[in-house]
């Protein structure tokens, strides 16, 4: 049997990877992906307290829309400086979604949002007896309207902060109609995390 020059050749020039040459590329692969994780999480974090920030201002400049145009708080409950939940208890959100036509006869819509997903980061729907806006991490958010009429709101939340450099020379009232805040990541009222609409 004769063999082919060529054959031998080609069969000694390739060669397989070792297994501690495997291991090594998939250690530096799994080394490169722990890296990456937390990099990419703090980027989604940021993105959600963008986003957050973003609704803050809406619902804001939403219900500052709705007193324009009725000359009145868009709730029956405001009668107080007092934090109101975007949940379906309430009826401000239902107001501005032009849901309640009682208070919002004209059916204006003066805010607007997506539905959430994983009751995160949009409207959710309560089975019927109404809507809760979440913010991106699955907490409603707070809205403070002027519901005594002194164009002031008292007493400005910063006071209650637990964090020394937020609560520290707050003054003790906000000079606007409307604030509005998330929780912010931790979920947790009055925290250096909040998202407010007045800082």
């Amino acid at each position: 049997m004769k063999l082919h020059p060529h054959s031998a050749r080609h069969r000694s020039s390739t060669r397989a990877f070792t297994l501690i040459e495997l291991l090594v590329v998939i250690g530096i692969i799994a080394i490169l992906a722990s890296l990456a994780i937390p990099v990419t999480n703090s980027v989604i974090q940021k993105a959600y307290k963008v986003r957050t920030q973003a609704v803050v201002k809406d619902l804001q400049v939403g219900i500052n829309g709705y007193i324009t145009e009725y000359n009145r708080l868009p709730s029956r409950t405001a009668t107080s400086d007092l934090p109101i939940k975007t949940d379906s208890t309430g009826d401000v959100l239902s107001t501005l979604l032009a849901e309640n036509t009682t208070l919002n006869p004209r059916t204006i819509i003066f805010f607007n949002s997506n539905m959430a997903k994983n009751g995160r980061g949009g409207l959710v729907d309560n089975g019927g007896t109404g809507v809760t806006l979440t913010d991106n991490w699955g907490n409603p958010y707070w809205i403070i309207m002027d519901g005594d009429n002194d164009n002031k709101i008292t007493p400005n939340p910063d006071t209650s902060n637990q964090d020394t450099t937020v609560s520290t020379g707050a003054p003790p009232t906000l000079r606007t109609r409307v604030a509005v805040y998330s929780m912010g990541p931790d979920g947790q009222q009055y925290t250096k995390d909040d998202i407010v609409s007045w800082r």
